[in-house]
């Protein structure tokens, strides 16, 4: 991975690599770029496409409530409230 292609990565992804931080970028992006070179060799020739990762029927929770309602204590905690509604600054005009 050279250094032109490491620059223009970074500028696709619109992030700032400072030169001393190009060495771990190179080898970093190398390493990823090695990984998926592997797995494009792995022979999957008979292997049938899986829809879901899980062959078995997922357990569900029961649907229960497991905390207690602790809205008052905090609107107490909060600088501003009304109604039971927390008050925040107006941020857009």
């Amino acid at each position: 991975m050279d250094v032109q292609t490491v620059k223009k990565m970074a500028a696709l992804a619109r992030i700032r690599i400072q030169d001393e931080e190009m060495p771990y970028y190179q080898a970093a992006l190398a390493k990823m770029v090695g990984l998926s070179d592997h797995l494009l060799s792995v022979d999957s020739e008979g292997v049938e496409p899986m829809y879901r990762p899980h062959d078995g029927v997922q357990f569900l929770r029961e649907d229960c409530v497991t905390e207690v309602d602790r809205r008052d204590v905090y609107l107490d905690l909060a600088p501003a409230c009304i109604a039971g509604l927390y008050l925040v600054p107006k941020v857009i005009e």
